[in-house]
């Protein structure tokens, strides 16, 4: 059986302080239980004595064994049971959804995880003085379902959230009950424009009278919800960050006006963008202060554009910006290096360029720069959003690397850089025939064979180190879009 109430009670073998009979009672899970166990969201209802602490209220990974539970009644918590428990939160409470045939009282507590449980794992609630109360099993992973898009996990929270879904969202409700018994007025989409709209789910309330803490409700427009709780906290002093020449002011941050693009500096911890034009828009969070950009403007053209930017401390920037983009440019970028290949080097070495810009390129007009010198790059013309990828004339097919992506512009040329690619990681540069430097590529070492340094995106800053990584499996995306190991420099 997957769920099971497991000795509320037993006048044969009492537990509990002083050998008193458990009195807490399991009643209910929300949404109910299937015959593959407990949602990884699920709602739990207990009758629990009255002036039981909710922090008496535990959960642990896996049942308990006899020792273990001896040590709950006891009140003693070894540490092995301590490094099982899991972070939930427990409120008093009107009825969810019993299942069928579930005992009432007139003291419930509901408690949940604040974290999605883990599918086909094992659980058990047990209360303090008295012992376990349940153990269950949790099914296959929940369908798409509302998480949490700002603030994030453990942030505090300053009268904003909001709420997306990888599934478009049905009818939302205009108000939702927020435990304890606090009702909140959610909307669609992020509070800016039409981001978000289909996906998102936003609310903002007065601060100053939400309480301390607001747990979601189980479901909006028919989905389950992230469970963390919202945690209102005291706002931070927050500093704007200090804009270099040729940037501008835009809220707390710094932007910098090119062709199709506003780059963007956010101050340093993580901070909400939300900027919207007549014609396009970007919801972005940005966790470390990293550089990021406004992608899809016209070039040469005025520019109107709204902001809401939230940071992490509680500060919040609501205003316009207006700009006219610069004419268009060429964006040709080093996208990926392979120095260390399985095959034989240097003759499988190869270096891939993405045209991140808005028109065709030939690439005889640029040169590829090392620290030794500079190689002429051969005539062939690369469309915007394709791929080139170099190698040398020696270069061979059908070896144990990973093949190019169809559609790739392979370049054969006599030497793919003047001084060779080295495992131990080497500068590169794209430099156009008029001496501008286009794309700069840091030197990282090439630890793994077959596994090349990629560009984490195509307009990832060049002089940022997170910008780099090791790429992951299957070690190369020559000719396609770059997927990064998270766990690399």
């Amino acid at each position: 059986m997957m769920l099971s109430a497991v000795g509320c009670w037993s006048p044969d073998a009492p537990r509990g302080s002083a050998g008193a009979p458990l009195v807490a009672k399991f009643i209910s899970v929300w949404p109910a239980r299937s015959a593959q166990g407990v949602s990884p969201l699920s709602r739990f209802t207990f009758s629990l004595p009255a002036g039981t602490a909710l922090t008496s209220l535990k959960l642990y990974r896996d049942t308990l064994s006899d020792y273990d539970e001896h040590r709950v009644v006891s009140d003693n918590i070894p540490g092995t049971l301590a490094d099982r428990e899991v972070k939930v939160v427990a409120w008093e409470s009107t009825p969810l959804s019993a299942d069928a045939g579930a005992a009432t009282s007139d003291h419930r507590i509901d408690a949940m995880a604040t974290a999605a449980l883990q599918s086909g794992t094992v659980y058990t609630w047990a209360l303090l003085t008295q012992g376990v109360l349940l153990s269950f099993q949790v099914g296959p992973p929940a369908e798409p379902w509302l998480e949490r898009y700002w603030p994030a996990t453990g942030a505090g929270f300053f009268g904003y959230a909001a709420y997306c879904s990888e599934r478009p969202l049905g009818n939302i409700e205009s108000q939702v009950q927020f435990a304890p018994d606090f009702p909140v007025k959610v909307a669609p989409g992020l509070g800016l424009g039409l981001l978000g709209n289909g996906s998102c789910v936003s609310l903002e309330v007065d601060p100053g009278s939400a309480p301390d803490q607001l747990i979601p409700p189980p479901q909006i427009a028919g989905m389950l919800v992230d469970p963390a709780p919202l945690e209102r906290r005291n706002a931070e002093r927050s500093s704007l960050v200090d804009c270099q020449a040729g940037w501008q002011q835009l809220g707390p941050g710094c932007s910098q006006v090119q062709d199709d693009r506003l780059l963007i500096q956010p101050p340093n911890g993580a901070s909400l963008w939300l900027l919207s034009s007549d014609a396009i828009g970007l919801n972005h969070v940005a966790p470390d202060g990293s550089e990021f950009a406004l992608r899809g403007l016209s070039p040469s053209q005025p520019q109107v554009l709204a902001f809401k930017v939230l940071l992490e401390g509680g500060a919040r920037f609501d205003g316009t910006a207006s700009f006219t983009t610069l004419p268009a440019r060429d964006h040709l970028v080093i996208n990926e290096v392979l120095a260390n290949p399985l095959g034989a080097e240097p003759a499988q070495e190869w270096i891939e360029l993405y045209n991140d810009g808005t028109q065709s390129l030939d690439l005889a007009n640029f040169q590829l720069a090392d620290e030794v010198g500079k190689v002429d790059l051969p005539t062939q013309v690369v469309a915007a959003g394709e791929y080139a990828v170099l190698t040398s004339d020696r270069y061979q097919t059908g070896g144990p690397d990973v093949e190019f992506a169809a559609g790739a512009h392979w370049v054969p040329m006599p030497s793919l850089s003047a001084g060779g690619l080295s495992n131990a990681g080497e500068a590169l540069q794209l430099i156009s025939i008029s001496g501008t430097v286009l794309s700069r590529f840091p030197a990282i070492a090439a630890k793994t064979g077959g596994v090349s340094i990629a560009r984490r995106i195509p307009d990832a800053p060049d002089d940022q180190p997170q910008s780099f990584a090791q790429h992951a499996a299957p070690g190369a995306s020559p000719g396609a879009v770059n997927a990064v190991d998270a766990e690399t420099p």
